[in-house]
């Protein structure tokens, strides 16, 4: 949907949004966030990668660590997108319904991976004083980085594109962008 997106066109919006505010908040456009979000992404996917080492090598009080800090590291990250992305955004496209609805679409799509995780994470807490949890942390974990791929990718997919472009619908729902 998004692939007319060009980087001419992100320059402009960008310029466009410089110093602007999402409308009755404080939260300000940043030219350099998607930037920051998409290195994020990537020290997420190195951690998921580190917990698959050594949850692997059956170290469980550096599987749980290692668990510990990727919860953690998600959790920052999730609330930096939500703050300064996701109610950017949605306030930026407030006042078209099209919009809102989509992105209501793209935020329970989000909200399912992130319920997911949540319980991923909640069923192996205690990883450190159970040790025995390593065998279906091992079964589990390959699934649950599959779902941290996949929120990645929808929020690089969805919502990216909609921070630093501006896209309106017509009446014949064409999308056009400026």
């Amino acid at each position: 949907m998004f692939g007319m997106l060009n980087a001419a066109t992100n320059v402009q919006a960008i310029s466009t949004w410089s110093n602007r505010r999402a409308s009755n908040t404080n939260i300000q456009f940043d030219p350099q966030l998607i930037a920051t979000l998409k290195a994020e992404h990537q020290e997420i996917l190195s951690a998921c990668e580190r917990l698959e080492i050594v949850c692997d090598k059956d170290c469980v009080p550096q599987t749980a660590e290692q668990l510990q800090a990727l919860e953690e590291q998600m959790r920052q990250h999730r609330i930096q997108e939500d703050v300064k992305l996701i109610i950017f955004i949605e306030k930026r496209y407030s006042d078209n319904n099209e919009m809102a609805a989509l992105l209501s679409m793209f935020r329970k799509e989000r909200d399912r991976f992130k319920r997911q995780l949540s319980e991923f994470f909640a069923k192996y807490a205690l990883l450190r004083e159970c040790p025995a949890l390593i065998t279906d942390l091992r079964n589990d974990l390959s699934y649950a980085i599959k779902l941290v791929v996949g929120m990645l990718e929808a929020e690089e997919q969805n919502f990216f594109p909609l921070y630093s472009t501006n896209i309106k619908f017509d009446v014949s729902n064409q999308i056009t962008v400026s």
